[in-house]
């Protein structure tokens, strides 16, 4: 009897046309709605399901590696000590858990004279707090650079040869977890793939932006997904699709990606970051304080980033389901134009959770750039003095949802 009570929640959690597009069931779980696109008849899509966005696809709790290296303040410029103890445990075997070992920095200041990189999985950098009393790395260095970067190898998605397949659905809406291909022996679950989204001519006029001098090859844009089955021509995939796929719009493909040479399971925590400057409008200094790059399923936590004048965290370039958490930009350091002061910043990548930020003074608080595909998300963010908006910047970002975010602006 209770099993039968409870079946209809382990039904998908949908709903029809003129419904709110998202609701609370009676199983206390969000519902999603359909809709229909602009000039469209038929409410064929569905509002995303964003739980995907985070370290390890969300829902999953961010770990806590053994500290392996300490390092205490010294005198002089700490950049050689600290990037010595970041090898060293970059060397070791990776654990069970992926990770190699935290290299943790007593609290007090260190001066840095140049960038930190991790470039090998399963390694953490740890402080002591992000507080004034906590563990201070001052980027000393007098022209533009991150003071962290994490950086793993390769480009793009890493198409495996061969293995490209046209999506044969007349359409794929928005919301869609399964679609057929014209042939599938080539996939199985497990496999990381990119679906590939090839809009044509058509696409372009339809939205008038040849006058703006956008061409249909430069938006062929590849989404990151996992296979979760393969049945006959048929392909489930792991996260919703956010952007709908038209054979009338030149339609989709699909193809196995490589990923192998992006870092993950690195964490950057419990720091306080500071940019040194000579002026109010210098802009020859920290200019992003914490930069991942082709990283995946990694943290950023308990960061301030204090003078820096392009960004506290950004997340570029591949990088995908990472968890950037209560962390802040304080008191930017730049001209206030373009280019400056993207405080929480994702120029590529999806599945990304940014939350329980704050900023100020900033142009765009929490922005993503152009061609940014998601799930990706900003929950619980705060900013106050903000110059600009929040959200997409520039073309055809999609996938982003701002969650309970709310900037101040700067009224002048």
């Amino acid at each position: 009897g209770d099993a039968d009570a409870m079946e209809p929640c382990h039904a998908p959690l949908i709903h029809g046309e003129g419904e709110p597009l998202a609701a609370i069931n009676a199983c206390g779980q969000l519902s999603y709605g359909v809709y229909a696109n602009r000039d469209d008849r038929d409410a064929i899509h569905r509002l995303p399901d964003f739980s995907f966005a985070g370290y390890r696809r969300g829902g999953v709790a961010l770990p806590t590696a053994d500290v392996v290296e300490t390092l205490s303040p010294a005198p002089g410029d700490a950049r050689s000590r600290i990037q010595a103890a970041i090898d060293r445990v970059s060397e070791l075997p990776r654990g069970p858990t992926g990770l190699r070992g935290a290299v943790l920095l007593r609290a007090g200041e260190y001066q840095v004279g140049d960038t930190l990189r991790i470039e090998a999985s399963g390694v953490v950098l740890r402080g002591e707090g992000q507080g004034t009393q906590g563990t201070i790395l001052t980027a000393t260095r007098p022209v533009q650079h991150d003071l962290i970067a994490v950086e793993g190898g390769g480009e793009g998605l890493g198409e495996v040869q061969g293995t490209r397949v046209r999506i044969a659905d007349a359409v794929v809406p928005v919301g869609s977890v399964t679609f057929a291909v014209d042939a599938s022996d080539a996939f199985s679950p497990g496999d990381d793939v990119g679906v590939l989204r090839t809009p044509n001519q058509r696409w372009i006029d339809t939205l008038d932006m040849a006058r703006w001098g956008w061409s249909a090859g430069s938006y062929h844009i590849a989404h990151e997904r996992r296979v979760v089955s393969v049945e006959g021509d048929q392909i489930t995939v792991d996260a919703p699709l956010v952007d709908a796929i038209e054979e009338r719009f030149g339609g989709g493909s699909l193809f196995r990606a490589n990923l192998e040479n992006r870092v993950e399971q690195v964490g950057i925590e419990d720091l306080r970051l500071i940019s040194n400057y000579r002026g109010n409008t210098d802009e020859d200094h920290g200019w992003k304080a914490v930069r991942l790059r082709r990283t995946a399923h990694s943290w950023v936590r308990g960061v301030t980033a204090v003078h820096f004048g392009y960004s506290a965290v950004s997340l570029e370039d591949q990088s995908s389901f990472n968890t950037v958490q209560e962390c802040a930009m304080l008191a930017p350091v730049s001209q206030v134009t373009g280019g400056r002061r993207y405080a929480f910043n994702l120029s590529g990548g999806t599945g990304n959770l940014f939350q329980r930020n704050y900023a100020e003074a900033s142009r765009h608080d929490f922005v993503s750039g152009a061609r940014t595909t998601g799930p990706n998300v900003w929950l619980d963010c705060y900013s106050r003095a903000s110059s600009n908006d929040d959200g997409p910047h520039h073309r055809w970002a999609t996938g982003v949802l701002l969650d309970n975010t709310q900037s101040l602006f700067l009224h002048v």
